[in-house]
């Protein structure tokens, strides 16, 4: 959050990494423990190619959604954390998505 407050998209990745990383160890979920490492490495493809801080969406949007998923695990409320934690990566793939189509040309797809 304070990343994020801050604009500061390498903090924030950071701490994205760390946050998502933490739930799947917690989990003990295999299947969550890989998908989070396959998002880790398109975000730093993203990165690379100069999508950051666009794709992905607002930084204060997935914080928020952070401290919301944060919230329900600490009160035990495994329902509602899966379906906040399930939302959240909804929304960040479909932005992801959104901005590289939006980047591609008519060019690219006919390459």
């Amino acid at each position: 959050t304070q990343a994020a407050r801050q604009d500061n998209i390498d903090a924030f990745t950071r701490a994205d990494e760390a946050f998502h990383t933490g739930i799947a160890a917690a989990a003990g979920n295999t299947f969550f423990a890989s998908t989070v490492d396959a998002v880790r490495r398109l975000q730093r493809q993203v990165m690379a190619i100069g999508l950051a801080g666009v794709a992905g969406g607002s930084l204060h949007v997935a914080a928020g959604q952070h401290e919301a998923i944060a919230e329900a695990i600490a009160a035990g409320e495994t329902t509602r954390a899966q379906a906040l934690m399930a939302e959240h990566i909804d929304l960040t793939a479909r932005q992801f998505q959104q901005e590289i189509w939006r980047r591609v040309t008519p060019d690219d797809i006919h390459s």
